[in-house]
């Protein structure tokens, strides 16, 4: 009797999850799929953040940065997420998804033991409780698959939040670009006005005018006014 051809989807199915590694330190599974997801939800977040920090900071090439770039100089990614969060002021409920998050990152990158969900949060204490607290799972269905799927909605929430965060601040560094460019014109437009002003009031002294001391004061005092305008617009610039 032929044997049966099993279809690729299949053959992928049957095949084991990751080889184990055998040897001196034990037995493990390196878990390398559950790994892939977290890590390349990170690798994007890194990127977009990097980006974000170096156009924020005016570097025009991030990747050769010494902070930002690929160097073993260039910032973590906690110390990249940690600058960011303090740039765009999230509430509480945002940072600790994302403290969360980073946690569950460093458990999977960093500790051969983390090969499943259900591994990664028996080494963070607490935070099963808080991760189901955020995201309710089923409680028919199986805890790995539970916890993937809880951990699959915390890690769509941090990219959201990502790119929340970069919204946020780049309006925020437009509008203040905007506000300053206003001020700055309106600094140049007034100083123009008072030249314009002391330029007519010679022109009439030479012309032999005789300008009453009523519109003099009047003068003075508007001069007055707009030097603490300018004070006030060069100490808002600077």
């Amino acid at each position: 009797m032929a044997k049966k051809l099993s279809s690729p989807k299949e053959e992928e199915q049957e095949q084991p999850d990751i080889p184990e590694l055998t040897g001196l330190i034990g037995t493990f599974k390196y878990g390398f799929r559950n790994r892939t997801i977290i890590l390349s939800a990170s690798l994007i977040i890194e990127k977009a953040t990097s980006r974000f920090i170096a156009n924020l900071l005016g570097i025009k090439k991030p990747e050769n940065s010494l902070t930002l770039g690929i160097k073993n100089s260039a910032l973590s990614f906690n110390q990249k997420i940690d600058l960011l969060i303090d740039l765009g002021a999230l509430n509480v409920s945002d940072k600790s998804k994302f403290q969360l998050f980073m946690e569950l990152r460093n458990k999977f990158m960093h500790v051969l033991e983390a090969d499943s969900f259900v591994n990664c949060f028996k080494l963070l204490e607490g935070k099963e409780t808080f991760l189901f607290r955020l995201y309710p799972q089923p409680k028919n269905k199986n805890h790995e698959k539970n916890l993937k799927a809880a951990s699959m909605r915390l890690t769509d929430d941090v990219l959201q939040l990502t790119l929340m965060i970069i919204n946020k601040v780049l309006e925020k560094r437009y509008r203040e670009n905007i506000k300053m460019s206003v001020l700055k014109n309106y600094l140049e437009a007034n100083q123009n006005s008072l030249k314009i002003l002391d330029a007519f009031i010679q022109y009439l002294k030479k012309s032999g005018v005789e300008i009453s001391s009523k519109l003099l004061d009047s003068i003075e005092k508007i001069r007055e006014q707009n030097a603490t305008i300018q004070r006030g617009v060069r100490e808002l610039i600077d």
